[in-house]
């Protein structure tokens, strides 16, 4: 606990110095939605010109917070009032969201949109999950990872000229 504690005094510190810097300063950084729990913390952050944040929201769901390890993140209404208390502090969020989790269906994106929506978020993103083959996203000699060879290899032959031959040993199989 000292050692979070030391961690969380370096942090205000920090903000106490950036707040002596002239008013046209603009920062924005990059946080965990945790920091929304913390008045004192959403204070500092205002006080040394810290206008916005990225959040790493990943997915609205419970289910799609497991796919992506983050099933301690809150999910549904409970998600957009902890968003809501950046705003109410004066910090604009940036919300990421990630679109093709083994948990999606076509609700998913409607109710994305909502909560981005809700949530009062000054920007929102929406990217594609990009399964790498050999990931925990995309587990070598699996049924996707060999469409994902597939699909990498015929872009490559019709865009670079290039042979349908794999070349990542990551993901093993024959293609099929």
């Amino acid at each position: 606990m000292a050692e979070l504690n030391g961690i969380r005094a370096e942090r205000f510190e920090l903000m106490a110095r950036l707040a002596q810097l002239p008013s046209d300063t603009v920062f924005f950084t990059q946080i965990t939605m945790e920091a929304a729990e913390d008045p004192e913390f959403l204070a500092a952050m205002k006080a040394a010109h810290i206008h916005g944040a990225l959040v790493g929201v990943e997915a609205v769901t419970p289910e799609g917070l497991k796919d992506v390890y983050k099933d301690f993140n809150l999910a549904g209404q409970n998600l957009v009032d902890r968003l809501r208390k950046f705003r109410r502090h004066d910090i604009h969020i940036l919300g990421s969201f990630i679109f093709g989790l083994p948990s999606d269906r076509p609700h998913t994106f409607a109710a994305t949109a909502s909560v981005a929506e809700q949530a009062e978020l000054t920007f929102a993103q929406f990217v594609m999950l990009t399964p790498f083959p050999g990931t925990v996203d995309l587990p070598a000699g699996s049924r996707a990872c060999r469409m994902t060879r597939v699909a990498s290899a015929v872009f490559r032959s019709r865009v670079a000229g290039l042979s349908l031959r794999p070349t990542d040993p990551n993901c093993s199989g024959r293609i099929l």
